[in-house]
């Protein structure tokens, strides 16, 4: 009787190694069972996340990539999204288009109105607030010429009340 149990449990072991192996050469994977997590779900985890070291480039790509700059814009217009500093920090590596430029700038508006208005704003928007210049730098310096605009536009002076 033992023998018989051992020979039955190294069949079925046999089997089931087998079983992974052919899942393995058509190309799933053991876990491909579970549902994928979304790019919605994977941009707002990984802008909700601390990055003690600051973002570079390669950082935006691995974490969110090209694919994710619409979730970011849509993540930057969200009001209750307490994270948008990480969300102008990725979109300064990631993107280099007009409609983010726009993004940016209608941002800034926003956060400078709530100055003006004397509103309270988070110190997550203050740091985002402060990293607009940045970002549009790099677009700017990635060949948007309307980066470039809005940068020379802000440092122009003429708007300046004195």
């Amino acid at each position: 009787t033992h023998t018989h149990t051992h020979s039955t449990t190294m069949s079925s072991s046999r089997l089931i190694c087998a079983a992974l192996m052919m899942l393995m050469a058509l190309g799933a994977s053991p876990g491909a069972a579970l549902p994928a997590e979304s790019l919605a779900e994977k941009v707002r985890a990984a802008a909700l996340e601390d990055y003690f070291e600051g973002m570079t480039a390669e950082l935006a790509q691995a974490r969110v990539g090209s694919d994710g700059v619409p979730e970011l814009l849509k993540l930057l217009e969200e009001p209750a999204f307490e994270r948008k500093d990480n969300v102008v920090a990725m979109l300064t590596y990631l993107a280099k288009d007009d409609a983010t430029v726009e993004a940016l700038q209608q941002a800034l508006f926003k956060w400078t109105a709530l100055d003006l208005s004397r509103t309270p704003r988070s110190s997550a928007d203050d740091r985002a607030m402060l990293l607009v210049p940045h970002a549009l730098g790099h677009m700017a310096q990635r060949g948007n010429e309307q980066a470039l605009a809005a940068l020379l536009a802000m440092t122009d002076g003429s708007s300046s009340s004195s």
